[in-house]
């Protein structure tokens, strides 16, 4: 069994005796684990997953995150929840499907102080204040919004939607489009 230390001289592990430094230089913030795994949260590499002293997986905005920022860990059964600058997220440690919870989805702000979960309740302290939200009611919307593109303007003239050939001077484009998103009872985007 490894013991990990967090200081803010970097990442330390104990293996027998004598604390060794872990071989990136990362600051970090939370650490949690399980009887396999360790999840490491950096104040700018994301997450490290670890098994042992080796990186199995790097959670990153790369892949998945809207913040390589992270303040803190919680783990409770295979779901890893996950507050940085731009709301929780969490991580399913069996799927590694991803969610993010933030103002579209009821939480008062994105500037997370502190978090907890208990049994189905996340409770949250933001910059604006304490809430409680039920885990069950919030949902993950994977449909895709309806986009239509209304129009192209090139060199700031409209064209056809239809017109593909431009030529050289003809390089500076912008799209409209319109689309409807419904997030949560509050906000229409």
């Amino acid at each position: 069994k490894i013991k990990w230390i967090g200081t803010t001289n970097g990442l330390f592990y104990i293996k027998s005796t004598e604390p060794q430094k872990f071989k990136l230089n990362i600051t970090p913030n939370s650490i949690v684990g399980n009887t396999t795994y360790t999840w490491i949260a950096s104040t700018s590499e994301g997450i490290l997953q670890l098994q042992g002293d080796k990186i199995v997986q790097k959670i990153s905005s790369a892949n998945g995150l809207a913040s390589n920022n992270i303040k803190k860990l919680v783990l409770r059964k295979n779901l890893l929840f996950v507050s940085h600058d731009k709301g929780i997220q969490v991580i399913n440690t069996k799927t590694n499907d991803i969610q993010i919870i933030n103002t579209t989805d009821g939480l008062l702000s994105n500037r997370i102080v502190d978090f907890d979960v208990f049994e189905n309740k996340l409770s949250v302290i933001t910059n604006k204040g304490l809430q409680t939200l039920l885990l069950d009611s919030i949902r993950s919307n994977k449909t895709m919004p309806y986009l239509e593109l209304t129009h192209v303007l090139v060199n700031d003239s409209i064209y056809s939607l239809q017109q593909q050939d431009f030529v050289y001077s003809q390089n500076q484009f912008l799209f409209e489009f319109k689309a409807k998103a419904y997030k949560h009872q509050n906000k229409l985007n």
